[in-house]
């Protein structure tokens, strides 16, 4: 079997909706006949089965919101904001990309709704929320397994929510449920 369809069943079998992509990231989406979610995502195993024998060289991508993660995106233009702030951070499951960078896995807070941002945080770290996704890249796994994602740290969430806020990008929706022993690699 295919590493990449291996990796989507694997993540779809714990309630992650995932969807492919193409080599430059961007989503394959016609397919939507499959599902109602954005891009196609969908954790059905049998539909994950078809789309990623039909596209059998796709990457992995994973809708944030509807899998209930946030994923903070340190591309290597971030490394000083994670050296300041990695003991701060509590992450238990972190995953290199291929550029150099590393995604660090969260559950999405069901409270407060995280959106997308782009060097809001910090410059070169990006946040992918509700309205994101990220690639899988499970084979290059830093620290932890998908089963130690575990929650954001609250200043984490407060400063998502503030520069958002800030910037004029709202903040304060909600986000049902929480995705249990669920979790993935990134973009």
């Amino acid at each position: 079997m295919p590493v990449n369809k291996a990796l989507a069943l694997s993540l779809a079998k714990r309630g992650v909706f995932v969807f492919p992509t193409n080599t430059h990231k961007k989503p394959i989406t016609e397919e939507k006949q499959y599902s109602t979610e954005r891009w196609s995502a969908t954790n059905d195993l049998a539909t994950v089965q078809h789309v990623f024998d039909r596209y059998s060289k796709a990457q992995v991508g994973i809708a944030c919101g509807e899998s209930k993660v946030v994923v903070i995106d340190v591309d290597p233009g971030g490394e000083v904001w994670y050296a300041r702030e990695r003991k701060r951070l509590q992450c238990g499951y972190r995953v290199r990309t291929p550029r150099g960078g590393q995604h660090l896995y969260y559950l999405a807070d069901a409270a407060r709704e995280i959106r997308n941002s782009a060097s809001l945080i910090a410059k070169g770290v990006d946040v992918r929320g509700e309205g994101g996704y990220v690639v899988a890249y499970d084979a290059d796994t830093i620290e932890g397994t998908r089963d130690d994602i575990g929650p954001m740290p609250k200043w984490l969430i407060d400063e998502c929510v503030r520069k958002k806020r800030a910037n004029g990008h709202g903040g304060n929706g909600t986000i049902s449920g929480v995705l249990s022993n669920a979790g993935t690699s990134g973009s």
